[in-house]
């Protein structure tokens, strides 16, 4: 189940990389910063984008919460 988890997240950072690959944003700040464990900092890039209807940072910051990783 881990591994479906880290395969889906890697999907939607790809596929929000492909929609806008001109410069990176929040989205991408915050899959960066969750992929150097700076789960804080992803946290609070998820929810600000989670927030404005993001879905791929809602299922991100809900990944974030099962993993008990929250922190902002």
């Amino acid at each position: 189940m881990r591994g479906v988890i880290r395969v889906a997240l890697i999907a939607v950072a790809l596929l929000g990389t492909l929609a806008a690959p001109v410069a990176a944003g929040p989205f991408e700040d915050g899959v960066a910063a969750y992929g150097r464990a700076d789960y804080s900092t992803a946290f609070q890039l998820f929810r600000r984008l989670a927030e404005q209807g993001d879905a791929s940072a809602q299922f991100n910051l809900g990944h974030v919460y099962n993993k008990g990783q929250a922190g902002g």
